[in-house]
């Protein structure tokens, strides 16, 4: 940019600038007690911290505008303060007007009145924060209810929301399900007898540490009916004193109590048993100190003390470790339990258990989005289908639906204690998060970008990318900040993370709310795409794929949502193309390269060498797939391609040409393919010599062309040298030359040599276990099928069925029963049920077969024609009166 250019740039957000120092002047000059002015106020205090924004995003290096900036944001925040005074002194004027009018009528002593009128005004109170309304309906109560009956009665409050007010040892039923084994965790931590005891629930916020609180003591109150249950908001020393006057505790007039009664009151001996439930104990300071909150609460022997903190580090100094428990998301049954509580039974019994099951996936388990999500449903009466359908498939469309869910009253309990609030859970995470950003920015920015990538197995190793810090200490004490505030979960060794739904959600949305979501997507592209290897058969490469696969899966993801491409996008989609091809997803493989090539098209055009190089790619994908016809196609588009550009001799050409005779192979074309095999193994042989690995893959070609054809003896030859020379080059386990010994034992079996065929086919099935570790991996299934074949041949044909059987079952689980490998498998079951004189099943799998062969392969396809003949043998055999009458050809159809 030119020395003019940035002047203009910088005098623009000079002026941003002073736009919202004038916003903020007129807020000042405007600030009342009335809620319209507080409510105005709020709005232009948005404005102004969206123009921050914009200049924050402007990214300009002028210390001027950067300190205008900064002088801003601090009276942003000093006026925010200011709103926030008044607009508690306007609540609690309110409530001493509407005070005076509510005990008017309490001291007539009528109770059908003051019921009136606390339902006429309820809407009003619940409207406010903090305490005054709690206090003045307990004085209201204390008006009406005698004395005696108030001694005898302990009420429960859990958090500051007046609507939660429950009685110990109700027999209410309660909403709260599930977390069984936390509330028998808790009553062997808490109720010893004799002994004081204290535990703490720590958690994310809005995971359910206060309703499992809830919950905890009302089993509490009906264990022992005599007992005092407190509960008290420890976010600040004020809330903590208004709690105490709600609690009944002695005061001098109007004024809050002082906090050294509540030591004399719960020291008292006429308590026979007490429990105290802090919440909020988030600031260590607050909680421990001369003064301090925990100073007046006393260590008797008949009482307890349950923390509810967000922070680990503030947990373990409060108890000992073994006294923490961690809220964590349901488990499937519970989140089951959930939904059929909201949903109720009849409705989710008649639900796709599939639905349920994504819906719940989909959610995380998280107990605050499964009831958010069901609350909206059973309200608007949508099936769990058509709710996943409409606000599940794009993530900005659910998260906005998910924190824009209004409160809901379940249908079994119509009164207001029954309200559940739903949508606070982004606010509570969000405040979490401002509160790191201003402590701890650098436990904030590696947040965001976890939050970019999967949710779970995030590796250590794939932190330490720039704009992140590159330092060892400095990423540990940054995820040390995170774990302790439960945003993230680390393993036993501090290696693997992972981040819960509910975060990413709220770290994305504003991150989008910020416009700069994109920038963090691109560090993650960016920090993936430099550990994702180059994909080969080595053991270490194939676990740094394993480890990188899913984040890899998700940028590409959210980078099909930029504007703008990346040249390296294609590349790594490649490169899990590669990866899944190898561990034998082929489907999924076909889908990311898919992509690659349409983005490489797009970027390079229909005739660029990384869209040829990614055609290629997909090309041999599709012939994995036994989809012959569409790899033919794109091989000889291919192959044309590389004639007029590099010429016919070309290396380039000759792996285009390799790619075409392939597809004519699995087509049956073998006389065609095995001239091309020919013709690249001279080319390769006379330009890289006759030891390269690509002319040993020709010879490989070649010799599988022969055997085809039925030319053995010179394809026997050829495949001995092919695995002698790959034994050589890259050892006798490598996967190329267990290829090479596969096709050798195929051609062994075909000249009748089955003990020389079975030693070699062994050999590879211990290979392929060993190298894969998976025995349902397709190349395994296909060794296994090859052990199945010479156990047919030696007579072992019982063997062979059980083994036979448990090849298709998994290839038809693993490759679906329409892929070549499975028919091929299904084939060889049906030959040996024939053996077996088994000539029903037989028959059935050999139609099947022949439908399937001839609808994919084609009916002249030399494999198909086998089929047929297999099948009128079959026939012939069944029905040996028609062995030789035309009727066998109608029966075989």
């Amino acid at each position: 940019m030119s020395g003019l250019g940035e002047v203009a740039a910088v005098a623009q957000l000079v002026g941003m600038v002073f736009k919202g120092v004038s916003i903020l002047a007129e807020i000042r000059a405007n600030m009342k007690d009335g809620p319209g002015s507080i409510q105005e106020g709020e709005m232009k205090i948005q404005r102004v911290l969206k123009l921050i924004a914009e200049i924050e995003y402007g990214q300009a290096d002028n210390a001027l505008v950067k300190a205008f900036t900064s002088r801003l944001q601090q009276d942003v925040l000093l006026l925010k303060e200011k709103l926030k005074g008044l607009s508690i002194n306007a609540e609690d004027g309110m409530l001493v007007r509407l005070g005076k009018s509510i005990k008017q009528k309490c001291k007539e002593k009528d109770v059908l009145k003051v019921e009136k009128r606390l339902e006429q005004e309820m809407a009003m109170v619940n409207t406010c924060q903090g305490a005054m309304a709690n206090a003045m309906i307990k004085d209201i109560h204390s008006l009406i209810i005698p004395k005696e009956l108030q001694l005898a009665t302990s009420t429960l409050q859990i958090g500051p929301a007046r609507s939660n007010i429950l009685t110990t040892g109700s027999t209410n039923e309660s909403l709260f399900v599930g977390r069984v084994t936390l509330m028998e965790s808790l009553q062997s931590k808490l109720e010893v007898d004799g002994v004081h005891t204290r535990a703490a629930l720590c958690g994310l916020p809005s995971v359910g540490k206060s309703s499992a609180a809830r919950e905890y003591a009302r089993q509490y109150g009906t264990r022992y009916p005599n007992a005092v249950v407190w509960a008290v908001n420890a976010e600040t020393y004020s809330s903590f004193q208004r709690d105490l006057y709600e609690m009944g505790i002695p005061s001098s007039g109007n004024t809050y109590p002082f906090p050294e009664n509540i030591h004399g009151r719960l020291s008292s001996r006429s308590l026979a048993r007490w429990l105290m439930v802090l919440e909020n104990a988030n600031d260590w300071n607050l909680l421990v100190g001369p003064g301090s909150i925990l100073q007046h609460i006393p260590r008797s022997s008949n009482g307890s003390v349950l923390f509810i903190t967000r922070d680990k580090y503030v947990a373990r100094r409060l108890v000992s470790t073994t006294n923490i428990e961690t809220l964590d998301c349901f488990n499937k049954p519970e989140a089951e339990e959930l939904l059929r509580s909201i949903i109720g039974k009849p409705n989710l019994a008649s639900e796709d258990a599939a639905s349920v099951d994504e819906l719940l996936k989909i959610l995380s388990y998280q107990p605050c989005l499964i009831l958010s999500a069901a609350s909206f449903m059973s309200a608007n009466s949508i099936s769990i289908r058509a709710y996943i359908q409409e606000y599940c498939k794009d993530e900005n469309v659910m998260t906005d639906h998910l924190c824009n869910v209004q409160d809901f009253v379940t249908s079994r309990f119509s009164t207001a204690e029954s309200k559940i609030s739903l949508a606070s859970w982004y606010d509570d995470l969000i405040g979490l998060f401002e509160h790191i950003r201003k402590t701890e920015p650098r436990a904030a920015d590696l947040l965001c970008f976890m939050a970019c990538l999967a949710m779970e197995r995030i590796p250590k190793t794939l932190l330490s990318s720039k704009p992140l810090p590159t330092l060892e200490s400095d990423i540990s004490k940054a995820l040390r900040v995170l774990t302790r505030h439960c945003l993230v979960i680390g393993d036993e060794d501090f290696l693997l993370f992972s981040v819960p739904q509910m975060v990413r959600l709220a770290a994305r949305r504003w991150l989008t709310e910020h416009r700069c979501l994109d920038f963090w997507v691109n560090a993650a592209f960016c920090s993936v795409y430099q550990r994702f290897p180059e994909v080969n058969s080595e053991k270490e490469t194939l676990e740094r794929c394993n480890a990188y696969f899913v984040h890899a899966e998700e940028v590409l993801r959210r980078r099909e949502l930029a504007r703008e491409r990346l040249d390296d996008e294609a590349t790594l989609a490649i490169r899990c193309s590669e990866y899944l091809r190898v561990k034998g997803h082929f489907s999924r493989a076909v889908e990311f390269a898919t992509d690659a090539n349409m983005w490489n098209r797009n970027r390079f055009g229909a005739t660029g060498e990384k869209t040829l190089t990614c055609l290629g790619k997909l090309a041999a994908l599709l012939r994995e797939q036994g989809i012959f016809i569409k790899a033919r196609e794109i091989d000889e588009r291919i192959l044309g391609q590389r004639i007029r550009v590099q010429g016919p001799r070309h290396l380039a050409t000759m792996v285009a040409m390799n790619g075409l005779a392939s597809a004519f192979h699995g087509l049956g074309w073998y006389k065609k393919a095995a001239k091309m095999h020919n013709h690249i193994f001279r080319v390769r042989k006379s330009v890289l010599g006759p030891g390269s690995p690509e002319t040993l893959a020709s010879m490989a070609n070649l010799c599988r062309s022969l055997a085809s054809l039925g030319v053995l003896n010179p394809a026997e030859k050829i495949a001995k040298k092919v695995v002698l020379l790959k034994s050589k080059l890259y050892g006798p386990e490598h996967p190329s030359t267990i290829i090479s010994m596969q096709t050798l034992g195929g051609i062994f079996r075909r000249r009748g040599k089955y003990i020389e065929a079975e030693h070699l086919f062994k050999a590879v099935l211990k290979t392929r276990k060993i190298s894969h570790g998976d025995d349902m991996h397709p190349e395994v299934l296909l060794a296994m099928g090859n052990m199945v074949a010479v156990l047919e041949d030696r007579g072992k044909f019982q063997d062979a069925k059980t083994l036979a059987e448990e090849v298709l079952s998994a290839s038809a689980e693993k490759l679906g029963p329409k892929h070549p490998n499975t028919i091929r498998h299904a084939n060889n079951l049906s030959e040996i049920l024939i053996h077996l004189k088994d000539f029903e099943e037989a028959e059935r799998l050999k139609r099947q077969v022949l439908r399937d062969r001839q609808a994919i392969l084609g009916r002249s396809h030399p494999d198909t024609l086998y089929t047929e003949d297999g099948l009128k043998y079959l026939l012939g055999i069944k029905y040996p009166e028609w062995q030789h009458s035309p009727m066998v050809l109608l029966l075989a159809g």
